[in-house]
């Protein structure tokens, strides 16, 4: 939990997108000669810069940090089961024994525990995405400043018809 906290962190308080490996860094890697090529239509770079140079609210920056470690999470258990199971599926097809069965066995077992947790995390996500009463509940911050600008167009309300009242009683009005 501690590195979590210190990641989430130190990728809120960046001024820019939270998780650093995110679209300014896919913005470079394009161009240069590290991962594969992808050509992309000049309005899309254009539509991904423009991403780039917003600044997400904290419960977006929060929510991308999530995602990013249970992602990473993920891919380091998928990663550590394949590095287990290339051997084990190499041992049981040179010889078949009880003991070689049971270490697939126990494989299989990690696989399937992986595949629902993999499930879930894709079911959770897919119902927020697709209730957009959700996503909107998920902007604290803008709820918040709503709520505020309400309460101030409020005052001002109260404000503006009791100044009236003073305009047209005061003894200069009526001059």
């Amino acid at each position: 939990v501690l590195p979590f906290i210190t990641e989430l962190k130190m990728k809120i308080s960046q001024p820019s997108l939270a998780v650093s490996g995110s679209y300014p860094s896919a913005l470079n890697d394009l161009g240069s000669g590290a991962g594969p090529k992808v050509v992309m239509p000049s309005r899309s770079a254009a539509k991904l810069e423009t991403l780039a140079s917003l600044q997400m609210p904290f419960e977006l920056k929060a929510l991308e940090v999530c995602l990013d470690s249970i992602a990473s999470y993920l891919n380091r258990l998928t990663s550590d089961l394949e590095a287990a199971a290339y051997p084990a599926l190499d041992s049981l097809t040179s010889r078949v024994t009880a003991h070689n069965l049971e270490r697939v066995r126990r494989i299989k077992s990690r696989l399937v525990r992986l595949t629902t947790r993999v499930e879930n995390v894709r079911e959770v996500l897919e119902g927020y995405l697709d209730d957009d009463q959700d996503m909107k509940d998920m902007n604290i911050t803008a709820k918040e400043q709503h709520a505020l600008q309400q309460a101030l167009e409020a005052q001002v309300r109260r404000v503006r018809p009791a100044a009236r009242m003073c305009t047209l009683t005061s003894p200069t009005a009526r001059r």
